[in-house]
């Protein structure tokens, strides 16, 4: 039986705590031990795989969620090399990897989603086009962008974090309204709207009760240096 979770998708935010905490004492120091971290990731999977094992060995777990985060330091100690390749064959390939990943996204909900057998393959597929995906945009070179393009780009950013986390609850709130019977995209359709409401007001709250809390520590903690990776 699952545990009682107040907000189910929170289980994440902890498995990525863990996993930047890992990143800052371990695997972002160096690049051999980047590249270790992503053999070792590699090799649980296919273990688990092999042995049989639920996908939700390998997806739950925070040291099964190194897959994901270590290649991210990868990425990070080759930024020079990656900057050298052609700019229109990065596009190119950033363009058709975000075809393949939004394909691939449709094509998992239709066929398997969360529960179907075929899950594990969506999943790494979506590893695979997401790291190209982020390796060409690490590539490109550095652009002034407009103002307004800016704050609009922030303003996604920070709406991530609340629709990510109010998603679950405001599509079952939703379908109790429904009566009960409603699922796939009705369901979507009919909690955008709250669920991006409540999101922007999460937002505001944050911004101010949070952020002045946040900035004050900031202030008052000893400078202790920016990490430099050796």
């Amino acid at each position: 039986v699952s545990p009682f979770r107040l907000i189910p998708p929170a289980w994440s935010v902890a498995a990525e705590l863990i996993n930047y905490f890992l990143l800052w004492l371990i695997v972002a120091r160096r690049r051999q031990l980047a590249l270790a971290a992503v053999l070792l990731s590699l090799a649980f999977h296919a273990w688990s795989v092999m042995q049989g094992a639920h996908w939700e060995a390998r997806y739950f777990p925070y040291y099964a969620a190194l897959l994901p985060f270590s290649p991210g330091a990868c990425l990070y100690f080759h930024r020079s090399a990656l900057a050298k390749l052609d700019e229109r064959l990065v596009r190119a390939l950033i363009f058709a990897a975000s075809l393949a990943w939004c394909a691939n996204l449709v094509l998992c909900g239709l066929d398997s989603s969360l529960w179907g057998r075929s899950f594990d393959r969506y999943f790494y597929f979506n590893l695979a086009a997401l790291l190209v995906i982020v390796g060409g945009i690490s590539a490109l070179p550095a652009r002034p962008r407009p103002a307004r393009a800016a704050r609009f780009e922030k303003w996604l950013g920070d709406l991530a974090y609340p629709v990510f986390l109010s998603h679950w609850l405001v599509g079952f709130e939703v379908n109790r309204l429904l009566g009960g019977a409603s699922r796939g995209l009705l369901l979507f359709a009919v909690s955008v709207i709250p669920m991006l409401a409540l999101s922007i007001a999460l937002i505001r709250l944050e911004a101010i009760w949070i952020a002045p809390l946040r900035d004050r520590i900031r202030r008052r903690a000893r400078p202790l240096g920016v990490l430099q990776p050796a």
